[in-house]
C-alpha cells in the first residue's frame, strides 16, 4: 500500500488511515524481519526492501507489532532471571509477573537475550572477520563472549540459519 506522506498529512491522520486499511498488526509483523522493526519508528513495507518507505507509526502500533513478534520467542525463565538480576528483583517485587512478561514489555526492545544461545564458533568467526581478528589478538575470549555482550544487539547470527523464534 502506498500512502501520501506529504506535509499536509499529520501523523494521527496517517495512523488512522493505516489502521483502517492495513492487515492485522500480527500479519504485518510476520512479513518483516525483527531486526528491521527493532530500530525504526516509521514504516511502510510492501515486501521489497528496495521500496521501503517511511511513514509515521504511533508508539502504540509499533509496540503492538513488537509484542506480536516477541510473543513467539522462547524464554528460559531461570536463565533470564539469573542473567538479569535487575529483572529478577523487579519480578520479586511484583513489577512483572515473570520473565516472559518483562521480555514482552521491555526485554525485546532492550535487546536482552531471552535464553542461552549457543554460538557456533567456526561459523561466527567465518561470518565475522572483525571478531576473528580480535580473537586472534586475544582481545576477546571467545565468539560466545562477543555474541552475548555485543553480537546479539548488533544482529549477528550465532549459527547458520539461526532464528530467534
Amino acid at each position: 500500500m502506498t500512502m501520501d506522506t506529504s506535509a499536509n498529512h499529520d501523523a494521527a491522520a496517517i495512523d488512522a488511515q493505516a489502521d483502517a486499511t492495513q492487515p492485522s498488526t500480527e500479519l504485518q509483523a510476520l512479513a518483516l524481519p525483527f531486526s528491521v522493526l527493532r530500530n525504526i519508528h516509521k514504516l511502510n513495507f510492501d515486501g521489497d526492501l528496495s521500496t521501503l518507505r517511511m511513514i509515521p507509526v504511533s508508539n502504540v502500533l509499533l509496540n503492538a507489532l513488537l509484542e506480536s513478534i516477541a510473543a513467539r520467542v522462547a524464554i528460559d525463565e531461570e536463565w533470564y532471571r539469573t542473567n538479569n538480576p535487575d529483572i529478577a528483583d523487579a519480578i520479586d517485587s511484583g513489577m512483572f509477573e515473570n520473565a516472559r512478561h518483562h521480555y514482552l514489555k521491555f526485554g525485546y526492545i532492550e535487546n536482552r537475550l531471552p535464553r542461552f544461545i549457543q554460538v557456533d564458533e567456526t561459523f561466527y568467526r567465518a561470518s565475522n572477520r572483525d571478531i576473528s581478528e580480535k580473537l586472534r589478538l586475544g582481545q576477546l575470549q571467545s565468539a560466545q563472549q562477543h555474541f552475548e555482550q555485543f553480537g546479539f544487539k548488533e544482529g549477528r547470527l550465532p549459527s547458520k540459519g539461526w532464528r530467534l523464534f
